[in-house]
């Protein structure tokens, strides 16, 4: 709403400063879930080193808390700006 007040309602224009402001952020996070794709694994193989990795999280503080990291990462990523009422 904020980008069509500062357009003064050209939704065109509004549209496309949103698109210019959000893309690498967008592209970032879809770029992160791409590498999480081994949280599906394809083979009983995988599932079976997958079950392993989370038995040894409690001990590999580093491991357990990487999820947390990247997400924390990908929503900080962003600055948007300042919106005057």
């Amino acid at each position: 709403m904020a980008e069509l007040a500062t357009a003064g309602g050209d939704h065109a224009a509004a549209f496309a400063r949103y698109e210019r402001t959000m893309r690498s952020h967008v592209e970032g996070c879809q770029k992160l879930a791409d590498s999480v794709r081994f949280m599906v694994p394809g083979s009983r193989f995988a599932a079976g080193l997958m079950r392993l990795n989370m038995r040894m999280m409690p001990y590999l503080p580093w491991l357990r808390d990487l999820p947390a990291k990247m997400a924390h990462r990908a929503a900080g990523a962003i600055t948007l700006p300042a919106y005057h009422a």
